[in-house]
């Protein structure tokens, strides 16, 4: 009878803790070196959020892979426009553009977006002020934060009697740790995790300056509600699956994380004689540190060898101009057939 009693309390704490809510802490979030890949769903057919509360089963096992995006946290100071962003400590770049973040033990924030925003603005610094508050430690269910920022674009115009043109944005948002329970999605099966409800209100302004006058405002501002479901667990570093919807309930956006770490080809730490640089890499990659001609070896994340090329005894650049954005692997052959390093970069342009 005892043994029975003690295997029938072992069965009922190992429910409870599979089922029991978590807590999201600094350390479960991404950090410099870390790469994921993202699936986007742009067809959006047949989503639902799902309900908030406790012990709750997010199924999103139907979501499409019609797009993938690459995110790689790297140090801000190895990207184009890190002086605009002083006190950032953590940024990522997508292919599109560096998003610059202070990452601290009390919560994770938005410093701004440098990136090519098209003509007339081009290359230009988006800085939040005050930085948005994304995340912040620890979360548990219910935790609550609020807070507003706003950010300016300016740019010179060639109208009639004006010299320049801006809009402003201001964001009013809440955030609320609204749900506990698993997640299921294409790529990973009943993670724990917590579910973080975002509501945004933004106001757009946009204003002209008149020759030797002032700002001017032209018409009325318009306002925008968004809202934002993220699913955080203690595992993977990154949100599972990221859904947003309009004021209707019309789902606008659906992404899921694809891969924290590519699968199909074994990974060593590299050679410390041997670097590839730049990492992240949009155009060309050099593999230095040789001291020999070698060979080289680049895959895909599913194993493919997409590329066999002989490398010199010294810095030799590789052109990746035709690869699509995402994670690659390579492989440095000397000439005794030895292989001599491992890695692995990331086109993002």
């Amino acid at each position: 009878m005892k043994k029975h009693l003690l295997f029938f309390s072992a069965f009922v704490l190992s429910l409870f803790t599979a089922n029991a809510q978590i807590t999201i802490t600094q350390s479960d979030m991404p950090s410099v070196g870390k790469v994921f890949v993202s699936a986007n769903d742009t067809v959006l057919s047949g989503i639902s959020v799902g309900a908030s509360g406790t012990n709750k089963f997010w199924n999103f096992a139907g979501l499409l892979n019609n797009k993938k995006d690459t995110s790689a946290f790297v140090s801000p100071g190895s990207l184009t426009g890190s002086s605009n962003f002083p006190t950032a400590n953590l940024a990522i770049s997508d292919g599109d553009a560096n998003i610059f973040i202070n990452f601290n033990s009390s919560s994770l924030d938005l410093l701004g977006v440098y990136g090519d925003f098209g003509p007339p603005l081009g290359f230009t610094a988006l800085k939040f002020t005050p930085a948005q508050k994304h995340i912040t430690f620890p979360s548990s269910y219910l935790t609550t934060f609020s807070g507003t920022s706003s950010y300016e674009i300016k740019y010179a115009a060639a109208y009639p009697g004006i010299d320049s043109v801006k809009a402003t944005t201001s964001e009013n948002y809440t955030s609320t740790m609204d749900g506990w329970g698993t997640i299921t999605t294409p790529a990973f099966s009943n993670v724990a995790c917590l579910r973080q409800y975002k509501r945004t209100i933004s106001t757009n302004t946009s204003y002209t300056h008149m020759i030797g006058g002032t700002w001017v405002q032209q018409g009325a501002p318009t306002i925008d509600t968004t809202y934002d479901y993220s699913w955080w667990s203690n595992t993977k570093k990154y949100p599972l699956a990221e859904i947003g919807t309009n004021a209707a309930g019309t789902v606008t956006s659906a992404t899921y994380l694809f891969i924290q770490t590519a699968t199909g080809i074994e990974e060593q730490a590299e050679n410390d004689n041997i670097a590839i640089f730049p990492n992240p890499a949009s155009a060309i990659i050099t593999i230095a540190g040789l001291t020999e001609t070698s060979s080289l070896n680049i895959f895909d994340i599913t194993g493919k060898l997409i590329e066999s090329t002989y490398l010199k005894n010294s810095d030799t650049p590789i052109n990746i101009s035709g690869y699509e954005n995402g994670i690659y692997f390579y492989e440095v052959i000397d000439k005794d057939k030895n292989n001599i390093s491992k890695g692995k970069f990331v086109v993002a342009k």
